[in-house]
């Protein structure tokens, strides 16, 4: 759907609606950009973790499968 489209769509609603209401829905649309910002923050921070330690592997390597597994005490 189009912005302008949502926009005057949510005026016209919001226009219908009583005031305490409209409170209610800016305290919810504020709680959901707060929201949404976090989630980039925290993908935005697993995306550093993920690059530092594909990092780390290239410069000093990884333990082989069958070694953690022995370690583990798993089948081979």
């Amino acid at each position: 759907m189009d912005t302008k489209l949502i926009l005057n769509e949510l005026l016209e609603e919001l226009e219908q609606t009583p005031e305490q209401i409209q409170y209610q829905i800016l305290d919810f649309v504020r709680f959901l950009k707060h929201q949404r910002h976090q989630e980039e923050l925290e993908l935005q921070e697993d995306l550093e973790d993920a690059r530092a330690a594909l990092a780390d592997a290239k410069e000093h390597g990884t333990i082989p499968w069958e070694t953690v597994k022995a370690e583990l005490g798993l089948p081979q």
